[in-house]
């Protein structure tokens, strides 16, 4: 009987430590919606000899805009300095799924020539829920190299 009695006594220490680390790492993870976030945070996934993100002739936004439940969600990238001779550019509105995942729930892209290219559209009744604007840019420079840059808008809420 004290055999059985150790046991579960063990097992309730170790489920009770497990299940408390667990959920301080899923507080920590939980994104605060009560901050305002930066417009334009750039991750910059490659990185040429002279990168064109340093320049401030150069726009690059992710935007979500939210009235009532529609959503425009927009990405926009324009080169002032013609270096750019092609732009892809992919628009993803994402919903808050838990701790730090996203689901993705529309998606727009669009490819150009040139030196400015803008994705916008519209999503109409939206759920109740916290939600971002992913925009990755894919460009080509005049001497042949490529950058990648993924922006996030700020989040914002669906009552």
């Amino acid at each position: 009987m004290k055999r059985i009695i150790k046991k579960l006594v063990t097992l309730f220490t170790v489920l009770t430590v497990t299940l408390s680390v667990a959920v301080n790492a899923a507080a920590q993870a939980q994104p605060d919606i009560t901050s305002e976030c930066e417009s334009d945070v750039l991750v910059s996934e490659e990185e040429s000899a002279e990168p064109l993100a340093n320049s401030d002739k150069i726009v690059k936004t992710s935007s979500l805009t939210i009235s009532g439940t529609t959503a425009t969600c927009m990405g926009e990238y324009t080169d002032n300095e013609r270096m750019v001779v092609h732009i892809d550019i992919s628009v993803t509105l994402q919903k808050f799924a838990y701790l730090w995942f996203w689901d993705d729930m529309a998606k727009r892209s669009s490819s150009l020539d040139g030196r400015s290219n803008v994705v916008k559209y519209y999503i109409y009744n939206l759920d109740s829920g916290i939600y971002r604007v992913k925009t990755d840019i894919r460009l080509r420079l005049t001497n042949g190299a490529e950058e990648n840059y993924t922006l996030y808008s700020p989040e914002r809420t669906v009552a």
